[in-house]
């Protein structure tokens, strides 16, 4: 082959001259001529072509999540200024009463360590149980005393009423442990008893229907159900036709 043959055989090369269209169908891969059988569902827009049904095992299926407004249609209606359930009267009536409860007791106890320090044995009933002299080691471990029954009686209606407006469910079992442990507030004054009825409240209030409701529409407001996407009967290759 002669020079001038090869530098137009190299410049063809290097222009794409000689390439085959790649407009044309290969040999190999002709292209149809008749439209697929399912050329019109796959032409229809996206999220109207029909799907397989669960049952019949075409697709495997996308997961995806569900619309919260969705999922919990008929129960609690969700606030449109916070996107969060609304919250029914029983559950204002528990976390209001479970906050008083905690107020009230702390109130009763530092009116308790006001008095103690005049008249110690009259400030409660548990430090009146046993002769103590000032500045004895018993009077300070029934001051420990009565401040560990405070903190014990606080926390669990503290804890109640700020996940009960939060919309946990196990709120209705800890509203009957605060109970429980508001009975330790009779080892201290009159005033401090008054938790014991707020907490009852707020116990009462948890396990009426309207709160289960709430607590339901919480739950699947956090937890949506997985749901799948169907899938597509057809796939189109290459342009579409309304392109074309």
């Amino acid at each position: 082959m002669s020079e001038v043959g090869q530098a137009e055989q190299d410049a063809d090369a290097s222009s794409g001259r000689g390439q085959p269209d790649p407009t044309q169908p290969l040999p190999t891969q002709p292209l149809p001529t008749q439209p697929l059988p399912t050329q019109a569902i796959a032409n229809q827009p996206i999220g109207t072509q029909p799907g397989p049904t669960e049952t019949s095992g075409a697709f495997p299926g996308i997961a995806t999540w569900t619309d919260p407004a969705a999922t919990i249609a008929g129960q609690i209606p969700l606030s449109p200024r916070t996107g969060e359930p609304t919250r029914v009267w029983p559950i204002w009536i528990a976390s209001v009463a479970s906050y008083l409860a905690v107020a009230v007791i702390g109130v009763a106890t530092l009116w308790i360590y006001y008095d103690a320090i005049s008249r110690f044995a009259e400030a409660s009933w548990l430090m009146g149980q046993w002769p103590t002299e000032p500045g004895s080691g018993l009077r300070v471990g029934l001051a420990v005393a009565v401040t560990a029954v405070t903190l014990l009686i606080s926390s669990a209606c503290a804890i109640t009423g700020y996940y009960a407006y939060a919309g946990y469910r196990w709120t209705r079992w800890s509203s009957l442990v605060a109970v429980a442990i508001s009975l330790l507030s009779l080892l201290l004054t009159p005033l401090a008893w008054t938790c014991i009825a707020l907490a009852v409240v707020a116990a009462g209030a948890l396990w009426l229907p309207p709160a289960r409701r709430y607590f339901a529409t919480w739950q699947a407001h956090r937890n949506p159900p997985e749901t799948f996407a169907p899938g597509f009967a057809a796939v189109q290759y290459g342009p579409l036709p309304r392109y074309s």
